[in-house]
């Protein structure tokens, strides 16, 4: 009987902390690849708000990230699009179960030409 009070206690004790733990690793992961993206992203703006509005053409398109941090992202694409006054690039994840997208946007300075 003592062993089956003990098991008991184990079982509602060390079970909520491995679930617990399950759920930190989640959040980690996600905090992770959303700083990656965000890293990526604020990198290309800063190279087209720094007046290269060749590199990118009024429209939409989906656009390559370099970078090794890039590989550690679930599967997705990030998508550039261009207006006369705008610039916004967004990653959007495949299967957003398991990641978020984010966006971010910038005023462009002099218009497309």
């Amino acid at each position: 009987m003592d062993a089956l009070v003990a098991l008991g206690l184990v079982v509602v004790l060390i079970l909520p902390m491995g679930f617990g733990a399950v759920a930190n690793q989640r959040l980690m992961r996600q905090t992770y690849q959303r700083a990656v993206v965000m890293e990526l992203i604020d990198g290309e703006l800063e190279v087209l708000a720094s007046g290269d509005p060749q590199r990118a053409p009024v429209g939409v398109r989906e656009i390559r990230m370099g970078g090794y941090a890039a590989t550690n992202l679930p599967s997705g694409k990030f998508l550039l699009t261009r207006t006369d006054r705008t610039c916004r690039i967004e990653w959007v994840p495949t299967d957003t179960r398991h990641a978020v997208p984010f966006a971010r946007e910038i005023a462009m300075k002099g218009g497309a030409r």
